[in-house]
């Protein structure tokens, strides 16, 4: 946090984006009655950027430096308290962060329906990310061969035909 010049309250605020694609402000920002001002801090540097109701991490090395400067009990603590915040108002983001702790046999369909949403909403980057963590998680590739051709199909419906040949490729081979 020195060497950027940012204080640990918008350090913490920027490891909790760290830990998704997106991330609801209203979720990220909790009760924090200076998160707004902290938030506000990271958007004028440019590291952070609104994106509709979502705010995410502007570059991604930022993103994944700041996640991997995190320790395990951090990210697992971190995951824990927005699945939380999240649970009610945003349900896609509850089950993200839900996978990291919590998964079950389920959730590569409930991420892989989530991602096809996603795109469909134009966030097509966070759709992919939902999907290659569904893919990571998913112990029998066979239960999740409809939603990956349902989501190439939204993929190419967006010209994202790299991805959408990648999912169609794995659902042909499941």
């Amino acid at each position: 946090a020195e060497k950027s010049g940012l204080g640990t309250p918008a350090d913490e605020l920027l490891g909790l984006m760290s830990l998704a694609p997106l991330s609801p402000r209203p979720a990220l920002l909790g009760d924090a009655g200076r998160g707004q001002e902290w938030f506000s801090e990271l958007e004028a540097r440019g590291t952070v950027e609104k994106d509709g109701m979502y705010c995410r991490i502007s570059e991604e090395l930022t993103r994944a430096s700041r996640h991997r400067a995190m320790s395990i009990d951090e990210r697992l603590a971190g995951h824990s308290l927005l699945a939380q915040r999240c649970e009610w108002s945003y349900p896609e983001l509850h089950r993200w962060h839900r996978s990291f702790t919590d998964a079950t046999d389920e959730t590569p369909l409930q991420l892989l329906t989530d991602a096809s949403e996603l795109v469909r909403l134009g966030l097509e980057w966070a759709g992919i990310e939902f999907a290659e963590r569904a893919l990571a998680l998913c112990m029998d590739p066979g239960a999740v061969s409809s939603q990956l051709n349902t989501l190439a199909a939204c993929l190419i419906d967006r010209g994202r035909i790299d991805f959408a040949l990648r999912y169609l490729n794995h659902a042909a081979h499941s």
